[in-house]
């Protein structure tokens, strides 16, 4: 049992930066939804500062594997003690101690800012290794039983909706020429075995 009466193990950092994760300089531009690289700037700022910041005392949890902090996240400061969330989650008993001393060789951004500015610059024409990023992160969604969206999936390949989320879409989404774009079966091309 953690110090907060918790059983769960405390969370740990991964070895090694995922190759789609935000803060990797190696990464490909327009990986991810706008949303996500919208968050990462809400991390930075100097300790003290983060107590009153957007995300500044939540932990940043990888995309890619169940219950393990992004390594991006906490390897992109020289001390991972400059994020106040792994200060806090280490005192509460929800993360490892060992994140304090996480350091990796991997070339990462200095900032959220930083990786979220070369995120979203070719967000809108993504280009083929990132579409390939895609495509591997949406498999691995959906072995892990948490697919991505037709929303999502259309979100991150450019398309915007004209409604509100909760909103009746109408014949806003998808359109009917856009069920290759989106590689999408069209509802009314599909044959059904009627017995």
């Amino acid at each position: 049992m953690n110090k907060t009466g918790n059983l769960k193990k405390p969370l740990t950092v991964k070895p090694s930066p995922c190759a789609s994760c935000p803060y990797r300089r190696s990464v490909p531009s327009g990986v991810w939804a706008a949303s996500e690289y919208d968050t990462l700037p809400g991390f930075d700022g100097e300790t003290a500062d983060q107590a009153t910041s957007p995300n500044g005392t939540r932990l940043f949890m990888c995309h890619q594997a169940d219950a393990r902090l992004c390594s991006g996240w906490v390897g992109h400061r020289e001390h991972p003690s400059a994020l106040l969330a792994i200060l806090l989650g280490v005192i509460r008993g929800e993360v490892d101690p060992s994140a304090l001393d996480y350091k990796t060789d991997v070339p990462l951004f200095a900032s959220g800012a930083e990786a979220a500015q070369h995120g979203k610059r070719d967000i809108e024409d993504p280009g083929t290794e990132a579409m390939e990023q895609v495509s591997k992160i949406t498999t691995v969604r959906e072995m892990r039983g948490e697919p991505v969206s037709l929303e999502e999936q259309a979100a991150q390949e450019g398309y915007v909706p004209e409604y509100e989320p909760g909103e009746d879409p109408g014949d806003d989404f998808p359109l009917e020429e856009d069920y290759d774009q989106y590689d999408m079966a069209d509802p009314y091309d599909i044959e059904y075995d009627v017995p």
